[in-house]
């Protein structure tokens, strides 16, 4: 039954159209991003150390972009893995599905493999994007090197594939006991902080190992594995899965497979649990008479009705646990950007404004983007 699971979720997945836009806006980001490396674009570059000496397709380079593009991917896994069991408790499905003969580990099972399944096949298209780049007429000739299968294959098994059980384990366990998909997105912009804050910490070369272990991504593991490479070194050899890189990668695999029991342990497989989320209202949200009162009042008013509007739906969002915990993840951020601001690679440095507004506004500008999205989405599907 478990792989019947399984592939069912890849193949339903595989008819959604949405599937198919994942895979298309990376395999987009990732054609870009390789063109810009070969310097395609006019002003606009990609570097990769040794004043742009490294090959554009080197394993080094292209270990750098599929990591920072699974990075960018987080939203994208959370929603694939979160819906891949919240789907039954919102279609209703969890009453005819207890009714079968099914246990409940195999359910779990199926259910998370098709998850990662589909986030790893969607993820594919960055390689494929950065390939297709590569060899193009229009690339520099001199910005390319040498194609190399493995270039593009370790990188899946080194950053992607342990990354997909993290945070297929941490969305798919939050889906399955809370059967909400809010707190999954908003673990996922917790965790998008999280990596700017181990960045930040990295600008000092005495926290560069504990950065990396921190790192859920791999970004920083790779960054101090690699930092005294030459361009040589890093034109032609593959980053080895050793020192701080494979302990990142066993620490945080170890966290995702450590959800997915705790998943197992705690979900309980019976209608009447299912049946409770559904009907309480979702945290935070107003109840259909609470808003309709005061549009009801102010029909032949738009602007007051607007305004009344606004002020709802400020004062539930402010009042919601998720966007406190959003807002605390954020403080937290600038705290830490903060603390690094008077250093700059181990020398010390006066806190001025273009560092000042670095912490502030440039390295949290990603995150921001995201936090506008989360909060636009949950309010128009309130």
């Amino acid at each position: 039954m478990l792989p019947s699971i399984m592939l069912f979720e890849v193949t339903r997945r595989a008819r959604m159209l949405s599937t198919w836009v994942y895979m298309l806006v990376f395999f987009v980001l990732g054609f870009l991003l390789m063109c810009a490396a070969a310097d395609v674009f006019r002003g606009a570059s990609v570097n990769f150390g040794g004043a742009g000496k490294v090959m554009a397709n080197s394993p080094y380079s292209v270990m750098q972009l599929v990591a920072l593009l699974s990075y960018l991917a987080t939203p994208v896994v959370a929603a694939l893995m979160g819906n891949a069991v919240y789907q039954d408790v919102e279609s209703n499905f969890f009453t005819l599905l207890y009714s079968y003969p099914l246990k409940k580990w195999t359910y779990l099972g199926g259910r998370y493999l098709g998850g990662v399944v589909v986030s790893f096949l969607v993820l594919c298209s960055i390689a494929l994007g950065l390939f297709s780049a590569s060899v193009m007429p229009f690339a520099a000739a001199e910005r390319i090197g040498p194609h190399q299968v493995a270039t593009y294959v370790l990188p899946y098994l080194v950053i992607v594939l342990p990354n997909m059980l993290f945070l297929g384990g941490v969305f798919f366990s939050l889906a399955a006991l809370l059967r909400k998909m809010a707190p999954v997105y908003v673990t996922g912009v917790v965790l998008l902080l999280g990596y700017l804050i181990a960045s930040s910490l990295m600008r000092d070369l005495e926290h560069r190992t504990l950065a990396g272990l921190l790192d859920p991504f791999g970004l920083g593991a790779i960054d101090d594995v690699t930092r005294y490479w030459t361009i040589q070194e890093r034109n032609t050899q593959t980053i080895p899965l050793s020192g701080t890189l494979l302990y990142n990668r066993l620490i945080w695999g170890a966290v995702g497979l450590g959800a997915l029991l705790w998943t197992g342990w705690r979900f309980r497989w019976d209608v009447s649990a299912n049946t409770r989320a559904r009907n309480v209202a979702p945290q935070g949200k107003p109840q259909v008479p609470v808003l309709t009162a005061p549009i009801l009042q102010t029909q032949r008013r738009l602007f007051p009705m607007l305004v009344s509007i606004a002020r709802l739906e400020l004062r539930e969002t402010i009042n919601n646990v998720y966007f406190l915990v959003i807002l605390l993840a954020g403080v937290l951020f600038v705290i830490v950007g903060a603390t690094q601001m008077n250093q700059m690679y181990g020398t010390a440095v006066y806190p001025v404004t273009s560092l000042v507004l670095d912490v502030t506004t440039g390295s949290f500008g990603l995150a921001t983007i995201v936090i506008i999205a989360f909060l636009a989405g949950d309010i128009g599907l309130s």
